[in-house]
């Protein structure tokens, strides 16, 4: 799994998929999911969507993978966007 998501499991929260970009200094915030593997294709379609494909590393890289990625997964059901 890329290291450019952040990936995190509390108590609290389910799974958080999160994109960082580090010499712009911003940090886009993709949503809550209910497993490790659904936050990790949710930020493999951001990248894919953006164009990002040869700056940013993917964690499934056929996009195909990327269908299994139920549209209901993320609680927000808001647009990805920076924070």
């Amino acid at each position: 799994m890329s290291k450019d998501v952040a990936r995190i499991k509390n108590k609290a929260t389910p799974w958080r998929a999160v994109m960082v970009v580090t010499g712009a200094g911003k940090r886009y915030e993709l949503g809550f999911f209910a497993t490790k593997e659904e936050a990790a294709r949710a930020y493999d379609a951001e990248v894919r969507r953006r164009g990002w494909t040869l700056i940013k590393r993917l964690n499934f890289p056929d996009p195909a993978d990327d269908a299994a990625l139920p549209p209901s997964s993320a609680a927000t059901g808001e647009a990805p966007g920076p924070v």
